[in-house]
């Protein structure tokens, strides 16, 4: 019978080191042509309130190994705003308990039933296990000292990343609100016991890391190239968040994926959006051929060489949204809350159709 999850029984079962581990053996998997998987397609049409769009997102994939597809979707209200002299994208909760609406639907490919729908409020583990993978093969085993740009969602994820693959003795953390940036340091020492600051400048806080993390919402750079440093490791989630500079000076560089643009369908009464392919805002997209670079399933697979010198400069792009993400997570929240016997199960012909004659 399909299982359904609801967003605490999510959290409950997924742990970053099984989402690292699974992703590993995915992507060696993908490295191998026995993965498949669409990058994110955005239908985009008017929405009320100024400045705000409508967005339905779907992207899916299939990975015979785990047995699974899945199919992600999100039917999402954005909001564009300006931050200082930073451009952010907001999604708008969907009620006035400030929920959103996301889900993913997992499919059996032996059988093709379904076998679960879970919400994807948790995909800040499945970002940031890409991020630790990036450290794992690309930053250098002495690393100790991170830097952390962001104090949201997201930037949570990566902080239990880097503790998940490496022994950290030091963040420092900015971001833009201080209240936020203090809370958010507070929290993550409460949780995890590790050593957190915040940092009033950016530039403060990246200079002498070993390991780069960017982790936030910003739809402009958030890491300058003037501030890289000869050994460092430089990660983001989206590809607005480094400078292009960043990435040319780079000696190795990776990304998950080599896609770099979403599918884009719009109504005749919207214009460019930041995200898109020739948008100003998206130029690494522009400057930087992903066709050429090596994925992260290359340095899991040995089939290209991680760093071979101290000095080198390190980068993990994470290029754009894909199904196959949703995929892993799911068969790893499958196989746990049917061993925990969590979950609500619901009749399959909820899901199914007879054929007509």
């Amino acid at each position: 019978m399909p299982l359904i999850l609801n967003d605490d029984q999510v959290r409950e079962l997924l742990t970053m080191k099984d989402c690292i581990a699974a992703m590993e053996e995915a992507y060696a998997e993908l490295a191998a042509g026995r993965g498949i998987y669409r990058v994110r397609t955005d239908m985009i049409a008017p929405s009320e309130g100024e400045d705000n769009i409508f967005a339905l997102k779907s992207m899916d994939a299939v990975i015979p190994k785990f047995g699974v597809g899945s199919i992600r979707i999100n039917s999402d209200t954005l909001h564009y705003r300006r931050d200082g002299n930073r451009l952010r994208r907001d999604r708008v909760p969907s009620d006035e308990a400030g929920r959103y609406v996301g889900f993913v639907l997992l499919f059996s490919t032996k059988t093709g039933e379904l076998l679960m729908i879970y919400p994807d409020g948790i995909q800040s583990k499945r970002v940031a296990s890409i991020s630790a993978l990036g450290i794992r093969y690309l930053a250098r085993p002495d690393s100790r000292h991170v830097a952390l740009i962001g104090s949201g969602v997201q930037a949570r994820a990566q902080v239990e990343a880097a503790l998940a693959v490496m022994k950290v003795d030091s963040i420092r953390c900015f971001s833009t609100n201080r209240e936020r940036r203090e809370a958010f340091c507070a929290e993550m020492a409460r949780k995890h016991g590790v050593d957190i600051r915040p940092v009033g400048i950016a530039e403060d806080a990246v200079k002498g890391a070993d390991v780069v993390l960017c982790g936030t919402n910003s739809r402009s750079h958030v890491f300058l190239r003037k501030w890289v440093e000869p050994g460092m490791h430089i990660s983001c989630i989206n590809m607005f968040e480094l400078e292009p500079a960043v990435v040319n000076a780079a000696d190795i560089v990776s990304t998950h994926i080599r896609d770099c643009d979403p599918i884009f369908l719009k109504t005749s009464e919207i214009g460019i959006l930041p995200e898109e392919p020739g948008a100003g805002y998206q130029d690494l997209a522009a400057e930087t051929d992903f066709a050429t670079l090596p994925t992260i399933s290359d340095f899991i697979t040995g089939k290209v060489a991680g760093r071979t010198s101290a000095d080198q400069v390190t980068c993990m792009v994470n290029s754009v949204g894909c199904g196959y993400q949703f995929a892993v997570v799911g068969y790893v929240l499958n196989k746990k809350a049917r061993e925990a016997g969590i979950g609500n199960d619901v009749p399959s012909s909820w899901f199914t159709a007879v054929p007509e004659a």
